[in-house]
């Protein structure tokens, strides 16, 4: 399940990515292999996050990730609706998170944290 959101955040980093560089919005959303009646909505959902936002996610999935492979005690179930629970407050915390830069995760891959 953690490879599913990640996937989506992801795609929703590279459509971001595309956008701030100035491409139009079907070339972004097809840059991250969102189909052509998916694009608007897609676009929309992308233009709710925040870069502090999408550190800030990006930081949760790799604290869940570290929990789930590090056997810790805590059941799976619980890391990630944990996960879920914070991702949803993401906006809120994120207004008090710097703006650091970061490449997006296609550029970094499995080299920031073990995501």
């Amino acid at each position: 399940m953690l490879g599913a959101f990640l996937w989506q955040l992801r795609r929703i980093w590279k459509v971001k990515v595309a956008l701030d560089e100035g491409k139009e919005a079907g070339q972004a959303a097809r840059l991250a292999g969102i189909p052509p009646f998916r694009a608007k909505d897609f676009v929309q959902q992308v233009q709710r996050w925040g870069e502090p936002q999408l550190h800030l996610a990006w930081d949760l999935f790799a604290k869940a990730d570290s929990s789930l492979k590090g056997g810790h005690a805590t059941a799976p179930k619980v890391i990630l609706d944990d996960l879920v629970l914070q991702l949803c407050q993401a906006n809120s915390r994120a207004a008090h998170v710097g703006n650091k830069k970061t490449p997006a995760p296609s550029k970094f891959g499995r080299g920031r944290g073990s995501l």
